[in-house]
């Protein structure tokens, strides 16, 4: 019996089908998510520039003006990155930064002027103020009064603009409830259980956010 040899050729075609079809195996079992489509992106990026009052040109007649635009802007953009470098030295940054740390709520500051300098001192703190759900928040509730920072330490406040909002309410309360002579202050309670307060002298409802 002749022993049958298989040219190059055929071997070839063999291989090839045998990786195809582990492909295809693959593939069935592994499905790639389909492209993502970039018009949405380009669109939601046109509304962007537009809110900030960025100009548009038309490709084949402003195409002078659109460069002009573009060396300005360059300019601004170096003029930006080259002010810190050359008007804010590493020790007044460093300055800056401790000032952030040690900043206290002092006594006949309000919460509003203490919410003002923090993320003002906050800029030369960037990985504090970055992270509003957790060191932001630990780093401005430290910072406030202790009578106002135990009426909403446990309260599991999560974002910044509602803890600051809190601190308002708490020192409005304790303005108004001083005033009649009394020091119980209502508790902060969670946005979803808060509840209208009975009328009486200088109290305010609690108006969800």
């Amino acid at each position: 019996m002749q022993k049958q040899v298989m040219v190059p050729h055929e071997e070839t075609h063999r291989e090839l089908e045998t990786v195809i079809q582990e492909s295809l195996a693959q593939l069935a079992q592994h499905p790639q998510p389909p492209p993502a489509r970039h018009e949405k992106g380009l669109e939601d990026n046109f509304v962007a520039l537009s809110k900030i009052g960025v100009p548009f040109f038309e490709r084949h007649v402003d195409q002078g003006k659109a460069d002009k635009w573009f060396r300005e802007i360059e300019k601004i953009l170096e003029l930006l990155k080259a002010f810190p470098k050359y008007y804010f030295l590493p020790t007044l940054i460093a300055q800056k930064r401790r000032e952030f740390t040690m900043l206290k709520q002092k006594p006949g500051m309000s919460v509003a002027m203490y919410s003002h300098q923090f993320p003002v001192l906050g800029h030369y703190a960037p990985i504090i103020i970055n992270d509003p759900a957790a060191k932001m928040i630990y780093f401005f509730l430290d910072g406030l009064l202790s009578e106002i920072q135990t009426q909403i330490a446990t309260s599991r406040i999560r974002t910044f603009d509602r803890l600051c909002e809190a601190a308002c309410d708490v020192e409005l309360d304790m303005k108004c409830l001083s005033s009649i002579g009394t020091d119980k202050i209502r508790p902060i309670v969670p946005l979803a259980q808060s509840v209208m307060p009975a009328a009486g002298p200088c109290v305010r409802p609690t108006t969800p956010l």
